[in-house]
């Protein structure tokens, strides 16, 4: 998320921002995805709209909405799961080289003990499960695996 916000803060500046402007948006970037992390990512990408205003670099016709910042950050989030995906398949890598060290065994054996486990993410639906499937866990939660469906309200 990181990378992205920082291009469309900086726009047409990002090829050429000076370098204490550079650092000035990445600290802010970094600190709002820190307290963000874990809500919707349509509220994420309101209060990106909010930093691009801020920072003044980019015009405001051509500051999007949040459906259009979403559409950005998951064409670039899908593309490295995809990437990640096909390293899998390949057997380049293992679900372990993307989890927490024991976190799997601790989420088997609370399945195994019959404790109900429940997957949230402010990451789409459907993007939450197909990851969890393609890591070898969605099985644990039983269905129970829950992200945004792309409306704030809810």
């Amino acid at each position: 998320m990181e990378p992205m916000m920082v291009r469309a803060i900086l726009g047409p500046r990002y090829a050429d921002a000076g370098e204490a402007d550079y650092h000035k948006v990445v600290d802010a970037v970094r600190g709002f995805v820190e307290k963000t992390t874990g809500i919707q990512t349509l509220s994420q990408m309101q209060g990106l709209i909010e930093l691009v205003r801020q920072f003044g670099f980019v015009d405001e016709s051509h500051i999007l909405d949040i459906h259009g910042y979403k559409a950005i950050y998951n064409e670039e989030l899908l593309a490295m799961v995809r990437r990640r995906v096909e390293k899998l398949q390949r057997g380049e890598l293992s679900p372990g080289d993307f989890q927490i060290k024991n976190a799997r065994k601790l989420l088997e054996s609370l399945h195994a003990a019959g404790v109900r486990l429940y997957l949230a993410s402010g990451t789409d639906q459907d993007d939450v499960a197909a990851e969890a499937e393609a890591l070898g866990y969605g099985g644990l939660f039983e269905g129970r695996i829950f992200g945004a469906v792309g409306d704030v309200t809810v």
